[in-house]
């Protein structure tokens, strides 16, 4: 949470040296593959979701946690394919009570992938196209995020506000967005839990740095060191799984204009969006293809 990744990866290895418990190795497998994401390992990825795999498993509540686990994993890098049916639907009934807070995190997370996937053409959903899906995504979690409220979960909470925020974002509700930044970046800064702030820099990029030069002025750069760190790693663990290059190094208006022309925007759609000349936009998409090698603008949906 705070972007400490050899602390966590410690932790995880005492875990699996001094505990053989179910949930003390899924749980430890789980922060290792944390770990291989911030370090863009690829042996420690296969390392975590080994040690996740192998859990001793008592009963079918174990197994489909196992499952649920596994999924997440993958979910990190952008690949929710093995998600269990049961909770792709939205049911967390085969889960223990102490799970579903972090279930909720994955679910939200598993929900603005396939928007994301749909609006960028991935996916297809009988009767939803575009950004309608992505438009939808607030509407689960508004109430999942009250529920945290109540329950005083502060981790699943900013985590679910990021995520809610960058539906909106993404859905044209500016405001909403930065709502839901503020009240995030308002739970994290007491314990200084920038880690999470820092995952969330690629899908909220210019919004959420502005967000952070007003509110926590003294530890922006931080944040925004954190987000690189976590930004190549993630870039370099997903281009080995994916045996397809994934750039990193875009800027927030880079990375921005990739979104929409991967949306299907037109170069003066995206101009009237973010209030450039469209000549801008056109500069700016030359600067994406220069910098990732990419010669079709139908494939800038593996850069984000």
């Amino acid at each position: 949470c705070r972007g400490e990744v050899d602390h966590v990866y410690d932790d995880a290895n005492y875990f699996l040296n001094h505990h053989t418990g179910f949930y003390a190795i899924v749980g430890s497998g789980m922060l290792l593959s944390f770990c291989a994401i911030w370090r863009g390992d690829l042996r420690l990825w296969h390392e975590a979701k080994r040690h996740i795999s192998t859990a001793p498993c008592k009963n079918d509540t174990d197994r489909e946690a196992l499952s649920l686990s596994l999924a997440a994993a993958d979910s990190s890098v952008f690949d929710n394919k093995i998600y269990p049916a049961w909770f792709s639907k939205g049911c967390f009934d085969c889960l223990l009570p102490d799970a579903h807070p972090a279930a909720h995190v994955f679910y939200g997370r598993l929900l603005y992938m396939v928007a994301y996937g749909v609006a960028s053409k991935q996916y297809h959903l009988d009767g939803i196209q575009g950004l309608g899906m992505m438009g939808m995504v607030p509407n689960v979690l508004e109430p999942l995020i009250s529920q945290a409220v109540v329950e005083k979960t502060v981790i699943p909470e900013i985590h679910m506000r990021l995520t809610c925020a960058a539906a909106y974002h993404n859905a044209g509700n500016e405001i909403a967005a930065i709502e839901h930044i503020d009240k995030a970046v308002a739970l994290a800064a007491p314990d200084r839990l920038y880690g999470i702030l820092a995952e969330y820099w690629r899908q909220l990029g210019r919004m959420l740095e502005d967000r952070l030069t007003v509110l926590l002025p003294e530890d922006v750069k931080r944040i925004g060191e954190l987000a690189k760190q976590y930004a190549e790693g993630h870039a370099k663990l997903r281009s080995a799984i994916r045996n397809r290059y994934i750039a990193h190094d875009l800027t927030p208006r880079e990375r921005e204009v990739a979104k929409w022309i991967a949306f299907g925007f037109t170069s003066r759609e995206i101009g009237e969006k973010l209030h450039v000349a469209e000549s801008t936009v056109k500069q700016v998409v030359l600067k994406i293809m220069q910098k990732t090698g990419l010669n079709d603008r139908n494939d800038f949906v593996y850069i984000l």
